[in-house]
């Protein structure tokens, strides 16, 4: 019998994650719009986009927001930033500007990933990149495109973050005042969950 907790030992959050895109590679992994995309192409194309930020100057450790609808982009975002090493900060489209504008500075976010029906609510600022997720209705948005990040050769060597990084910042509803945060779950995660072998 396999014990987990040494299966787990030593393996960052990114190399879980590409280990179960890989072994699932063939497999469904998301479908939207109609559309299937495999494990292979989710992997393939968080690697890319891992690779466009780390070209954006992104560094390990660095808080990265996501402000996106449902979508495959918000998957791909997703892998991309543990892949990157970074930290990842998913804001609730729902936030008004105030409250996003708050988030992205406590958080000290050097970039955004926003879907462009939600650019209204960023605030362009000195020092955070701004990369936009366009759709039919909004194609000639402003701001880095994350297209552009998509062209980008896939990433070969990841960064691993450090083992007890945050790997998740979340900011809770704020019902009584502003979205309070919570980190979330190191980049590390052996000590904090068991990794069963069949599934990863």
């Amino acid at each position: 019998m396999v014990d987990a907790r040494k299966f787990a030992y030593g393996l960052t959050l990114g190399g879980i994650l590409t280990n179960a895109l890989k072994r699932n590679a063939d497999k469904t992994a998301l479908v939207y719009s109609g559309a299937e995309f495999s494990y292979s192409e989710l992997n393939h194309q968080s690697s890319r986009a891992a690779q466009g930020l780390l070209e954006l100057g992104i560094k390990r450790g660095d808080s990265v927001a996501i402000l996106l609808r449902n979508c495959v982009e918000y998957a791909v975002t997703d892998l991309a930033i543990i892949k990157r090493g970074a930290v990842k900060v998913p804001l609730n489209e729902l936030l008004s500007r105030s409250e996003v504008d708050n988030a992205l500075t406590h958080s000290s976010s050097v970039a955004v990933i926003v879907h462009a029906s939600l650019l209204d609510r960023v605030s362009p600022r000195p020092g955070l990149t701004i990369i936009t997720v366009s759709d039919m209705e909004h194609e000639n948005a402003s701001g880095t495109r994350f297209a552009d990040l998509l062209s980008s050769a896939p990433i070969t060597r990841f960064t691993p973050a450090e083992p007890d990084a945050p790997a998740v910042l979340m900011y809770t509803g704020g019902t009584t005042g502003r979205p309070k945060d919570s980190r979330s779950l190191g980049h590390q995660p052996a000590g904090a969950c068991y990794v069963c072998p069949d599934n990863f």
